[in-house]
């Protein structure tokens, strides 16, 4: 059976949708595609069917987090005389 993916965002989630059984699992799995530093957040709502609907009426809310950071290194710069100082050259510390 082909399942779908869900993309918001950044986030890529697989399988989109799905039946669990009681007592039964799913591993889902989220990818992100992060092609700019910063944070990222996202809010899904999950539905499950014949749950109490007063419980959440909108969907259960999970919240998907990153922060992705560009490559980066601490360099020395000379500030004259026996004396380094080291600062970071990059998108996060």
């Amino acid at each position: 059976m082909n399942q779908a993916r869900f993309v918001v965002g950044v986030f890529s989630i697989f399988p989109a949708f799905g039946i669990v059984l009681p007592g039964a699992q799913q591993v889902i799995t989220v990818e992100v595609f992060a092609e700019l530093s910063g944070k990222s957040e996202e809010i899904l709502h999950i539905d499950i069917t014949d749950r109490d609907p007063n419980d959440n009426p909108g969907g259960i809310p999970y919240r998907l987090v990153t922060e992705a950071c560009l490559p980066g290194r601490i360099t020395p710069a000379r500030a004259g005389g026996r004396h380094s100082l080291w600062g970071w050259v990059g998108g996060c510390l």
